[in-house]
């Protein structure tokens, strides 16, 4: 009887090792799925688009300024830094910032290494790497207030933007379906989190962050659970939580409602009056 519980706990031990190393081995691929996504042969022709293109040290990485559209914009203006999903492109924000620079706040859209046009390989160091020369080349931009910064991530981004906003001088932050950490999530599926390469540690960083934080979160979000939107808004020093009847994706209808939704917040942050 007794062997044939250790053969059995054996067997046991040998698939864990099987899913644990499987996922150890392919867990850039499936933190990073560029692979899935197509991107457009050419940019979209937008008015007030500049694309810049970062020297960094994975090659060239691509990112968009799109200036505020409002006519009674002050120069220079306040910026949105946006990172996006680990399953998305910049080009899929274009129609969702419209409503942003109507009411007169620029925007950047960073992409990542290895994602889209850009050059590279995707990982943690390399995106923060982007985001920090990113947000290094546009605070020179004559249209750009460097005073009057905020940022939001969605998903991966809150990640890659709460790396940004520990290294650099910020006004306000949103997470938007954002994890604690990728650490978090690992452990979450039984998963060793010693052995995670990036780790985005969202948590740590807000619970240092001296400004307002934003949490949006779907409260039936299965792929990074609502709870982890809890624990962050729980952890930031300056914080409030905003909880939406959906998932982890599509949950903006209507983005122009969205944004003006979210203006006591860009007032809160001092990016507008």
């Amino acid at each position: 009887m007794m062997r044939v519980l250790y053969l059995l706990l054996a067997l046991i031990l040998l698939l864990y090792l099987v899913y644990a190393g499987f996922f150890y081995i392919n867990q850039r691929a499936i933190l990073f799925p560029r692979h899935l996504i197509i991107p457009p042969a050419t940019v979209s022709a937008v008015p007030g688009l500049e694309e810049l293109w970062l020297e960094t040290s994975e090659g060239q990485v691509e990112a968009w300024y799109l200036t505020p559209l409002s006519e009674q914009a002050a120069e220079p203006s306040p910026l949105m830094i946006i990172t996006h999903g680990n399953a998305d492109l910049i080009d899929r924000w274009l129609p969702s910032v419209s409503g942003l620079r109507r009411m007169g706040i620029g925007v950047l859209l960073v992409e990542y290494p290895g994602y889209g046009r850009s050059q590279g390989v995707p990982s943690y160091s390399a995106i923060r790497e982007t985001i920090l020369l990113a947000y290094d080349t546009i605070i020179h931009h004559p249209k750009v207030d460097p005073q009057r910064i905020i940022l939001l991530g969605h998903s991966l981004g809150g990640g890659a933007v709460s790396a940004l906003a520990s290294e650099r001088p910020t006004s306000g932050m949103i997470l938007f379906s954002t994890f604690t950490s990728v650490t978090a999530l690992a452990s979450e599926q039984w998963l060793p989190g010693f052995a995670v390469r990036d780790t985005f540690n969202s948590l740590a960083v807000v619970q240092e962050y001296p400004h307002p934080v934003l949490v949006i979160h779907g409260k039936h979000d299965r792929t990074i659970p609502y709870a982890h939107g809890v624990a962050l808004h729980a952890a930031a020093q300056q914080s409030e939580l905003l909880t939406l009847e959906c998932g982890h994706g599509n949950c903006v209808e209507n983005w122009e409602l969205f944004w003006q939704n979210l203006r006591p917040f860009f007032v809160q942050t001092g990016i507008l009056n």
